[in-house]
């Protein structure tokens, strides 16, 4: 589906009252190309799946210990993370897709749930919040769910005290920046 075809809908966020605040930021990121565009491309949508059955594979004793998992960086945070984005997803894809009105609930009481996890209580307390606020922790959340370890190839494997200054300067550059 094209994206203009998925933004050309009459769609809405059900309010249950205090989610204004939420409802505002989600339907500004349905017209927001760039995630729209990360969240229905392919090769995206194939780690996603990809990811879902790793963590599905595993029960819960498994997951900090799974060599799977840990190859691709996964552990209990992150799958918190995975969560509030699969959440995410699912509501921007029904968001973009359908004219009707579409229930933020799932999304919400995953969010809500880091959010008390982290003591961010005052964040999904339901009483009106700050936008912004959400906006920031929702970003950092997908930030963190969708963040890839990359192997980036050190110039020089190991350094030692008699090594020229240039050296250790690449080496501690290409460290720090890893």
């Amino acid at each position: 589906m094209s994206l203009s075809k998925m933004n050309n809908n009459l769609s809405g966020i059900h309010n249950y009252g205090y989610n204004c605040f939420i409802n505002s930021i989600l339907q500004c990121m349905k017209f927001s190309w760039s995630i729209i565009s990360g969240i229905i491309n392919e090769e995206e949508h194939r780690k996603d799946i990809e990811y879902l059955r790793m963590i599905n594979s595993c029960n819960e004793d498994e997951i900090e210990t799974d060599p799977t998992l840990k190859e691709h960086n996964i552990d209990i945070s992150r799958i918190k993370k995975l969560n509030i984005y699969f959440h995410f997803k699912k509501l921007i894809i029904e968001l973009c897709k359908n004219n009707t009105t579409v229930d933020p609930q799932e999304l919400i009481m995953a969010c809500k749930k880091d959010a008390d996890e982290r003591g961010l209580n005052d964040l999904f307390c339901g009483n009106q919040c700050d936008a912004e606020e959400f906006l920031t922790f929702l970003l950092d959340s997908l930030h963190e769910a969708k963040i890839y370890e990359y192997h980036i190839p050190l110039t020089y494997s190991v350094v030692t005290d008699d090594d020229d200054v240039h050296k250790k300067i690449i080496y501690n550059s290409e460290e720090k920046f890893k």
